[in-house]
C-alpha cells in the first residue's frame, strides 16, 4: 500500500473514532421524540350496560397521559346532577351518592396541563326507577302506658313513673318522638309540656294535690302525624294510709342490710300500689309509732303494722301490749279509724294473757275471743277459708311461702281457733309440703281474719306476708283496704 492510502486510512480510524466518541456525548442529546397528544380516560365507573340501582351511589376513577407531560389537574361533573364543571383538582376518583332514578346521567371529565392544553372523556348510565313513594297518612299511636289505675290514689310528696310504647304501621324512616305533661282536670292549655324527644317514659316527683291528675301522652312521626292523645286520670292526695316498717333486716356482721331494706320496701309498696300511703320506717324515725295527734295531723285514718320474725317484740309490746288502753292504735280505731298487723310473732309481741282476757288488746280490737288460747304451729300454705263470702273475690284460693325469698317451705305462724262475732277468716292453716296435716293440730285453724266491730275495723294475718308471693299477697291488701273503706 502506498503511504498516500496508509494516511488516508490512518486519518480515516481517527475521526471516526472521534464521531464515536464525541456523537453519544451527553453535552449534546439526541432530540426527544414527537410530542403525544394530551388525553383522559374513564378507568372504572358505570357504563350503559351497568344501570345503578335506586338510591344507591356510583364511583368513576379516571387517569390521563401526554400533552406537556406535566398535569394540572382535573375537572369533572355529573350531567343530570350538576351542571357545571366543578374546580380543578388533583384528584382521580368521585362518588356520587343517593342517585334517584327512573334517570340517565353522564359523567364528564376533562385533564389540564401545565401549557393549559385540555381533553375530555364522557359516559353515560341509567338509575333503575323504583316504585312511587307511599305516602304516610297513618299517625302513631300510643300503645299504652304504665301508670296508676285509673281512679286510683298516689299520696302527695310521693314521685310516679309513667311508661308507655308506641306503634306506626307505616314503616317509619326517621324517629318516632313523644312529649307528655301532668296535668289537673287534663287541660294540656295551663301546664307545660315535656320537650320532644325518644323518650318512652317519664318520672314526676314531689307531686302536690291533684283531683283529678291527669298525665297526658303524644307522639308524633317523621311527617309530624300527632298520635291521639292517652290520659290516664288517677288522685293525688294527702296519705290516708301509714305502713309502719317494723323490722330491720341485717347481715352477718350486724350491720343494716339496706339491699334487704328496699326489697322489702319495693315489695309493700307494689301491695299498695293505687293507695294513697305513706311510710314510717322504725330504724329511720327513731320511733316505733307517731302520737295521735302526728296521725291527725298528716290524716291518716289507717295503720299497716308489719313485722318480720321477732323484729316488733318489744316495739309492739310497749305501744300495744303495755298499754291496751291509750296507745296510739287504741286511739286511732276508738276515733274510727283501722288497723292491720301482720306477722307471726305478733300475738307474742303484744299478749297479756293466753287465752285473751278483756281489756287485752287482741281481745278488744283484733276480734281474738277468750274462750280459746292460741298457740303456733307450722305453716307452709295460707289456703282461703271456705266461708268467706263473694265479697272477697280478691283474696286467692291459697297461697305458698316464697322459697326463693325465705329459703325453706315451711316455718312458724300463730293460730287463733276462737274469733269473737264480726270477725271473718281469710286463711287457714293447710297442710305441709309433703301432704301431712301440721303437727300441732293447727290445721284449717284461722291464721288471718277481718274484724268489724261496728265501730272500727281491723286485720289480723298471724303470718309475715313479706315472704309470701307479691301476686298472692297484693290483691289480698287490695282487698282488706277496700273493706276499711281505702
Amino acid at each position: 500500500m502506498s503511504n498516500f492510502y496508509k494516511l488516508f486510512a490512518t486519518g480515516l480510524g481517527i475521526a471516526l473514532m472521534a464521531f464515536l466518541i464525541f456523537g453519544c456525548s451527553t453535552e449534546t442529546p439526541w432530540e426527544p421524540p414527537a410530542t403525544q397528544p394530551l388525553t383522559v380516560n374513564i378507568i372504572t365507573g358505570p357504563d350503559s350496560n351497568t344501570p345503578v340501582p335506586h338510591t344507591s351511589h356510583a364511583t368513576f376513577t379516571w387517569s390521563a397521559r401526554g400533552g406537556s407531560g406535566v398535569i394540572a389537574g382535573y375537572q369533572f361533573y355529573l350531567q343530570g346532577v350538576e351542571t357545571t364543571w366543578r374546580s380543578l383538582t388533583d384528584t382521580t376518583a368521585v362518588t356520587y351518592k343517593n342517585l334517584v332514578g327512573p334517570d340517565t346521567l353522564t359523567f364528564h371529565i376533562r385533564v389540564v396541563d401545565s401549557q393549559s392544553s385540555t381533553a375530555e372523556d364522557s359516559r353515560w348510565f341509567p338509575v333503575d326507577s323504583a316504585a312511587a313513594a307511599v305516602p304516610n297518612t297513618d299517625a302513631p299511636v300510643i300503645v299504652g302506658v304504665s301508670a296508676p289505675e285509673e281512679s286510683s290514689f298516689v299520696a302527695v310528696g310521693k314521685s310516679v313513673t309513667f311508661t308507655w310504647t308506641v306503634s306506626d304501621s307505616f314503616p317509619a324512616n326517621g324517629i318516632i318522638q313523644c312529649r307528655h305533661i301532668l296535668t289537673t282536670g287534663g287541660d294540656t292549655t295551663t301546664g307545660t309540656w315535656s320537650d320532644w324527644s325518644e323518650a318512652t317514659s317519664a318520672n314526676y316527683a314531689n307531686l302536690a294535690a291533684r283531683d283529678p291528675a291527669v298525665a297526658t301522652v303524644q307522639a308524633k312521626d317523621e311527617d309530624d302525624s300527632l298520635s291521639s292523645i292517652s290520659a290516664p286520670v288517677f288522685i293525688i292526695k294527702a296519705a290516708s294510709i301509714l305502713w309502719i316498717d317494723d323490722y330491720v333486716f341485717t347481715d352477718a356482721y350486724g350491720n343494716v342490710d339496706k339491699i334487704a331494706e328496699r326489697a322489702e320496701a319495693a315489695f309493700y309498696h307494689n301491695l299498695m300500689e293505687g293507695f294513697a300511703f305513706a311510710d314510717w320506717d322504725v330504724l329511720a324515725q327513731g320511733a316505733a309509732a307517731p302520737t295521735k295527734a302526728q296521725l291527725d295531723s298528716m290524716g291518716i285514718r289507717t295503720v299497716i303494722w308489719t313485722v318480720e320474725d321477732d323484729g316488733a317484740y318489744y316495739h309492739l309490746w310497749y305501744w300495744v301490749g303495755a298499754d291496751p288502753d291509750s296507745n296510739v292504735l287504741t286511739l286511732l280505731l276508738e276515733d274510727g279509724g283501722n288497723v292491720m298487723i301482720s306477722g307471726y310473732m305478733a300475738l307474742n309481741a303484744m299478749y297479756n294473757t293466753n287465752p285473751p282476757a278483756a281489756g287485752d288488746f287482741d281481745f278488744e280490737y283484733l276480734g281474738v275471743d277468750s274462750t280459746g288460747a292460741w298457740g303456733e304451729d307450722y305453716f307452709t300454705w295460707a289456703v282461703r277459708d271456705t266461708a268467706l263470702g263473694a265479697g272477697w273475690a280478691l283474696v286467692p284460693d291459697s297461697s305458698k311461702i316464697d322459697v326463693a325469698k325465705y329459703g325453706d317451705q315451711e316455718r312458724f305462724c300463730c293460730y287463733t281457733p276462737y274469733l269473737r262475732t264480726g270477725a271473718v277468716p281469710i286463711f287457714v292453716n293447710g297442710l305441709l309440703v309433703d301432704g301431712s296435716v301440721p303437727p300441732l293440730g293447727s290445721y284449717q285453724e284461722p291464721i288471718g281474719h277481718f274484724y268489724d266491730s261496728g265501730t272500727f275495723k281491723t286485720a289480723f294475718i298471724l303470718f309475715d306476708t313479706y315472704y309470701m308471693p307479691e301476686p298472692d299477697m297484693k290483691p289480698t291488701f287490695r282487698d282488706i283496704l277496700e273493706h276499711f273503706g281505702e
